[in-house]
């Protein structure tokens, strides 16, 4: 393995999210295609009978992004969260990539937990993170596995509905120096980005959230992974959210901020009507509700786990 894609102990550190114990930090190895690369993970594991919850981030993001839900849903479950393949402190391969290789890590990662709790999992994402979890779920494998689904402002493609971002991208898009420009656009106006998201809080957008985006976005290999990302996900096949939602006889909770700048109102509406066991609720928050307004969707979630039988 070329040693330059190997994760910077400096990216791996990070700030203290004031939880009950310490996380235990790890790099897991993930197969792919008879290739292995470096995961960075964190469990919090204190309750040998409790279920497990696994955070999975969205575009562009890394644990980080739950620094105020894993001290609070940690109180009461086994979690769970991993940097996706390509971002946070994770390996940064020059690879093709698609919704498949985050589903491969997603249901070895929950075979992982099984193996080590013997307990069910419940997934949540936000934004990608969302997608990647109804489409792991519904995973033969791990499906009986999957106590519930958690979706945080999610992404995906329904049929006969628009495509789910405000702006589409198109297949000129796929031209490399249009997405160069793109992403040295994005690391040069962090801030400003991360604004828009939080529109009811903008005081959450505070120099560490920053950093947790800016620092992965300066390794070597960022850019080009940045390029394969934008690339091998447009052009890869469509995943229904329609259908996959509809193999899946398990509760769903939907948590959409309702002044979310990239995502088109009706997804909301399009996951609820489809999920066979839906429950759904619209926040005064933008992409990302579980950093601006930590509280109320942390409430919202262990209330609605809590209903969950054991």
């Amino acid at each position: 393995m070329n040693n330059k894609n190997i994760l910077p102990t400096t990216i791996i550190q990070r700030p203290n999210m004031n939880t009950e114990s310490a996380p235990i930090s790890n790099i897991w190895d993930l197969k792919l295609n008879e290739n292995k690369y470096k995961i960075y993970y964190e469990e919090f594991v204190n309750h040998v009978d409790k279920p497990n919850i696994l955070l999975i981030h969205g575009f562009g993001a890394s644990i980080f992004h739950w620094r105020s839900n894993i001290p609070e849903l940690s109180k009461h479950y086994n979690v769970f969260a991993m940097d996706l393949l390509g971002f946070g402190a994770s390996e940064k391969p020059i690879i093709s990539y698609n919704p498949e290789v985050w589903r491969t890590q997603t249901t070895e990662f929950v075979k992982k937990i099984n193996r080590q709790t013997n307990q069910p999992v419940t997934l949540i994402g936000n934004s990608i993170g969302g997608l990647i979890s109804v489409y792991s779920a519904a995973d033969p494998e791990i499906t009986p596995m999957i106590q519930s689904i958690v979706l945080i402002n999610a992404v995906g493609v329904f049929k006969e509905k628009e495509l789910p971002f405000i702006y589409p991208l198109f297949s000129w898009m796929l031209v490399k120096p249009v997405i160069n420009t793109m992403f040295y656009f994005f690391k040069t106006n962090i801030r400003e980005t991360l604004l828009s998201l939080y529109p009811t809080h903008p005081e959450r957008v505070d120099d560490a959230l920053i950093e947790s985006i800016r620092r992965p976005a300066e390794e070597p290999n960022a850019g080009e992974v940045f390029y394969k990302i934008i690339k091998g996900n447009v052009a890869s096949p469509i995943v229904y959210m329609d259908d996959l939602l509809a193999e899946l006889d398990i509760p769903l909770l939907v948590l959409n901020g309702n002044r979310d700048p990239w995502i088109q109102p009706h997804i909301y509406g399009d996951f609820i009507h489809n999920a066979r066991k839906p429950e759904g609720h619209l926040l005064n928050a933008g992409h990302c509700p579980q950093d601006e307004i930590p509280d109320e969707v942390n409430r919202l979630i262990l209330s609605f786990l809590g209903r969950m039988k054991k």
